[in-house]
C-alpha cells in the first residue's frame, strides 16, 4: 500500500511504499520524472501509467483502466486527475502526469 506523506501544512511531499516492490515503483517514477524534466519531455507512458497505478480513485475509473490496461480515456483520465487535484499526491507526480495527459490530447488521442 502507498502512502502519500505529507508536510506540516498538509501538502502532499513524497510517497512512499511499504514492499520492495513498491519502493523500486517509487524510485521509477522518481527518477524518470527528474529524467523528462531534465531533457525537456512529458514522461513516458510507462511512467504515466505508474503514477496512474498510485493516485487513481477506483478500480473502474479512467487512470485505473489505463493503469490495468493501457486503455487511455485521455478526457476522462485527465477529468479524474483534475478531480483528484495536487492536493493528493506530491506535486512533481500530478504535473508530470498532467504534460503527459495534455501531450495526448494534442496529439488527438481519445
Amino acid at each position: 500500500m502507498y502512502t502519500i506523506q505529507r508536510n506540516e501544512g498538509g501538502m502532499p511531499v513524497s510517497v512512499t511504499g511499504e514492499t520492495p516492490n513498491e519502493q523500486r515503483l517509487i524510485r521509477r517514477v522518481e527518477a524518470a520524472i527528474r529524467h523528462a524534466a531534465k531533457v525537456g519531455v512529458p514522461i513516458s507512458r510507462d511512467t504515466a501509467r505508474l503514477i496512474a497505478s498510485v493516485i487513481h480513485e477506483g478500480s473502474s475509473s479512467a487512470l485505473a483502466q489505463f493503469a490495468g490496461t493501457g486503455h487511455l480515456q485521455v478526457r476522462d483520465a485527465h477529468t479524474e486527475l483534475f478531480d483528484t487535484g495536487p492536493d493528493d499526491c506530491p506535486i512533481e507526480w500530478w504535473r508530470a502526469l498532467d504534460r503527459y495527459l495534455s501531450k495526448e490530447v494534442d496529439n488527438g488521442t481519445s
